[in-house]
């Protein structure tokens, strides 16, 4: 993966996002998930990115994910399929330092 800002939720990275210039990719491992985007939208301060999410076994289905900002290091991401459905639960996350 290129160069990026990487975010994750706890010490054993339950949930990773890295930011990079190709667009944004989000990883949770439980249950497993894989979310895609490259462009996005602003609205009411919130960056909405829309995309392709992948599960284990599922068919490829679009999604969006919602990026609140709390601090320049600490993110909370919300994802819905394109139904609507939560996929992924509010969750906070947090900058890791650069390697």
């Amino acid at each position: 993966m290129p160069r990026c800002i990487e975010f994750t939720d706890t010490p054993d990275r339950r949930v990773t996002l890295a930011v990079a210039a190709d667009g944004l990719h989000l990883q949770v491992r439980e249950p497993a998930l894989r979310f895609d985007a490259g462009f996005g939208l602003r609205s009411d301060g919130d960056a909405q990115l829309f995309g392709v999410c992948r599960g284990s076994g599922a068919a490829p289905q679009r999604a969006c994910l919602v990026l609140e900002s709390g601090s320049p290091d600490d993110l909370c991401v919300t994802m819905r399929g394109a139904d609507g459905r939560l996929m992924l639960a509010p969750t906070q996350l947090h900058r890791l330092a650069a390697a």
